[in-house]
């Protein structure tokens, strides 16, 4: 089954945290994707990714939250490369079962390249969570290549996103040190954080 203890941190619902848990705990590792299903945010590479992991006998499972336009090609093509059976579209999902995603996954990808501002990638901080990202963009602010996560190339395919995951996912120590120094680097963002700041300029 799947473990996620030491991972709390922050306020979820761990009920449901527990439930999602053993609902994917058939899967040796969990990848968590947050995007609108649109072309420019790239979860075409994540199913693509799962097909290299699958060939290298891991069975890996990726979640993706949110809606769009791409839901039946994303689903088409899972089902061509014949990962279907570890993709998983959830479509929307509330704001009281959202940050337990957060809890149960091991690793958040955010694939839009020169993306702009991500919140995903600050919800991924509260869990204590390591990210790996496109380049560009708010990246460069967001997360600290290496220490936080993983700034992928400018050239990027399938096999370097499924090859910089499982250096991440095989290497526990320091997937747990990235997702520390996540939530270290991020908590700047946090609320109290941020109405501090507010509060002294307005001094």
């Amino acid at each position: 089954s799947r473990d996620v203890a030491g991972k709390v941190t922050g306020r979820h619902d761990l009920k449901i945290e527990r439930r999602l848990a053993d609902r994917y705990k058939s899967a040796e590792k969990v990848l968590l994707m947050n995007a609108t299903l649109t072309r420019k945010k790239r979860a075409d590479l994540l199913v693509k990714a799962l097909v290299e992991m699958k060939e290298r006998d891991r069975n890996i499972h990726a979640l993706v939250i949110g809606e769009g336009e791409l839901k039946e090609e994303l689903l088409a093509l899972a089902n061509s490369l014949g990962v279907a059976d570890r993709l998983h579209l959830l479509g929307y999902v509330s704001q009281q079962e959202l940050p337990c995603f957060y809890f149960i996954a091991d690793l958040l990808f955010y694939l839009e390249p020169d993306g702009a501002w991500s919140l995903s990638i600050i919800e991924a901080a509260a869990a204590k969570l390591p990210v790996i990202v496109a380049p560009g963009g708010s990246m460069p602010t967001l997360v600290r290549d290496g220490i936080t996560g993983v700034v992928l190339p400018e050239y990027v395919d399938e096999k370097i996103v499924a090859s910089e995951s499982l250096k991440l996912l095989d290497d526990e120590i320091s997937s747990k040190e990235m997702g520390e120094a996540n939530y270290q680097h991020l908590e700047q963002y946090s609320l109290e954080n941020a109405i501090g700041r507010f509060l002294r300029l307005l001094e």
